[in-house]
């Protein structure tokens, strides 16, 4: 039964660094960008912080812990990551809003 909660676990986190090397590679696309580019800068030190969490919350889940602390861990990381996304939407809406600023020029 561990070893079934061990290896869904892995594929998990897998999956999740997968996405956050994908997040960061499209990043460095646009971070050259002169229009979003401090933008971009802000939201991949945001971007660096999650994925430090993520690091730090899974590599705790290595050791043997009870169902409720990593139950309590992954819920704290997914709250960061919310807050995360929240805040790279407003970018994206305030970047949509020149867009349609520079649109009606």
């Amino acid at each position: 039964m561990e070893n079934n909660a061990a290896s869904a676990l892995g594929g998990w986190k897998s999956t999740l660094r997968e996405g956050l090397d994908a997040a960061k590679a499209k990043l460095e696309e646009l971070e050259g960008h002169e229009t979003y580019g401090a933008s971009v800068t802000q939201s991949r030190r945001l971007a660096t912080s999650g994925g430090k969490t993520v690091v730090a919350v899974y590599g705790k889940t290595a050791s043997v812990v009870t169902q409720e602390e990593a139950w309590a861990e992954t819920q704290a990381l997914l709250e960061e990551l919310v807050d995360i996304v929240a805040i790279q939407q407003g970018m994206i809406e305030q970047l949509r809003e020149r867009v349609v600023e520079l649109e009606r020029r």
